[in-house]
């Protein structure tokens, strides 16, 4: 009778052990799944605020240059704002931050303002640039 008892506590044991290694295999897959949802969404994200940026910093720059310069309308600014908004709910935090100071930076060059900080205004190029390295960061892209 012992042995039986033994070879049904090993059945039992191996049903288990079974069981939960199925379990972990699917809470593994979908981390893995998710992560990767994540990693588009950034992709995608940060492809929608790089061209907005671009689109408006073209739009800023030669403008600049021409010198036939007037104010744009106060909303001119607003597609960059709800592509950044994007960027805070699905990018990285530092992501979000030089994606703010980039928005920022056109603002300045588009009302001609400058804020008000001890430090100096960085040129809205060099903010977009920083955004491209933190882009990399993020999503784990080797400089190849």
């Amino acid at each position: 009778m012992a042995e039986q008892a033994w070879a049904l506590v090993g059945v039992v044991v191996g049903a288990i052990l079974g069981g939960g290694a199925q379990v972990l295999a699917v809470r593994l897959q979908d981390r893995e799944r998710h992560r990767q949802w994540v990693r588009e969404r950034r992709v995608e994200v940060y492809q929608r605020y790089l061209a907005e940026w671009e689109a408006r910093y073209d739009v800023l720059s030669s403008v600049h240059v021409s010198g036939d310069y007037s104010d744009p309308p106060d909303d001119y600014l607003a597609p960059l704002w709800e592509r950044t908004q994007e960027v805070a709910v699905f990018g990285s935090s530092a992501a979000t931050k030089i994606a703010e100071e980039g928005r920022a930076a056109l603002m300045n060059l588009a009302f001609r303002t400058t804020r008000s900080s001890p430090e100096p205004a960085k040129h809205p190029r060099d903010v977009v640039d920083a955004f491209r390295v933190q882009i990399r960061r993020d999503l784990r892209v080797d400089d190849a």
